[in-house]
């Protein structure tokens, strides 16, 4: 999972983050290529991300349409400090929102209105650790039928894990396995 920020301010912000986990790596310069600089950040337990500082690439340039990334969201046993250090590291404003039996926080960049969220963290229960599931970011991909979205995975060799389900005002969702095992999910957002 790709952000877009400052990378040396980025390092600064995670070295002075206490109480995580985080690393910075791999801090590469290639000013004339795609980029300027990128590390690769390891938040808690193991979610991943990457912060892409844009050089002659600006990254994406069409989200939410069908077929392209529409959502990202992180899976954690601990949403405090997951909301604390990506607040902290990147600048993101957070906005919790009831769920049933949890509370799933929308995450928007810094001076972002409540219709700028871009994605989303909810708690790892240990029921879902048991069955297998890490800390991890995930990606969504909007698609314009979801049961056909994930009929599709499975034709094509990969595996539905989550088949599509129904989450009221959001959408329908299912999540899968590409064939070499990298998990994301697709969803058919109900219209805003």
């Amino acid at each position: 999972m790709y952000f877009v920020a400052t990378v040396p301010g980025t390092c600064v912000m995670v070295a002075r983050t206490r109480g995580s986990r985080a690393w910075c790596a791999a801090v590469a310069a290639r000013r004339s290529l795609l980029f300027t600089a990128s590390i690769i950040v390891r938040y808690g337990a193991g979610a991943m991300f990457a912060v892409w500082q844009p050089g002659s690439t600006k990254g994406l340039g069409t989200v939410n349409d069908p077929g392209t990334l529409c959502w990202t969201e992180l899976a954690t046993p601990d949403v405090a400090g997951a909301k604390s250090f990506y607040s902290d590291v990147l600048g993101w404003q957070t906005d919790d929102q009831p769920m049933g039996e949890f509370t799933y926080t929308v995450v928007r960049p810094a001076g972002g209105d409540a219709s700028s969220g871009q994605g989303g963290i909810m708690p790892l229960s240990p029921e879902m650790a048991a069955a297998g599931a890490t800390t991890r970011w995930q990606p969504y991909f909007e698609v314009a039928d979801c049961d056909a979205a994930a009929a599709a995975v499975t034709a094509n060799g990969g595996t539905v894990v989550v088949p599509a389900s129904d989450v009221p005002g959001v959408g329908r969702f299912a999540v899968a396995l590409d064939p070499d095992g990298a998990q994301f999910a697709v969803i058919t957002s109900v219209p805003a």
